[in-house]
């Protein structure tokens, strides 16, 4: 997924803009870096757990770079909040790509936006994931 152009930039007018990259970085976007402490809240068993707090080394319109004091598995997801200047903050489900020792006890995550995240179906089971519980459950019963 990849933020809207619009959402990229609001997002972008509350931080600095520092670009990160040169004529080596071969990343598939631009990174805007940044250094600012962030939440996120893991997802535990389908649910937004405990905020916690980490900071937010990168951004792009795909993903985020963050500073942990604990490493995440591929995989694993998190949400996390990015704030604009005169609208309602966005809020983007991330899915981990890596995670990598850092030194000092920290690991530097790197994660996709999956989808954003509207607060109508925050924590809750969408739709289309009930019918697909329903159907599992008459094949597999």
């Amino acid at each position: 997924m990849n933020l809207a152009s619009e959402q990229f930039a609001e997002i972008v007018a509350v931080m600095d803009r520092s670009v990160m990259g040169g004529k080596t970085d071969q990343r598939r976007a631009g990174r805007m870096e940044q250094h600012r402490r962030i939440s996120i809240q893991p997802m535990v068993d389908e649910k937004p757990g405990q905020a916690v707090e980490v900071e937010l080394l990168d951004f792009s319109t795909r993903g985020i770079g963050v500073l942990h004091t604990h490493a995440m598995a591929c995989g694993e997801q998190f949400i996390t909040r990015m704030e604009r200047p005169g609208k309602p903050a966005v809020e983007l489900l991330c899915t981990v790509a890596h995670s990598r020792p850092a030194g000092e006890g920290k690991h530097k995550i790197g994660a996709e936006f999956t989808c954003l995240i509207s607060a109508a179906t925050k924590g809750t089971k969408k739709s289309s994931d009930t019918e697909a519980d329903r159907i599992r459950r008459k094949m597999f019963t």
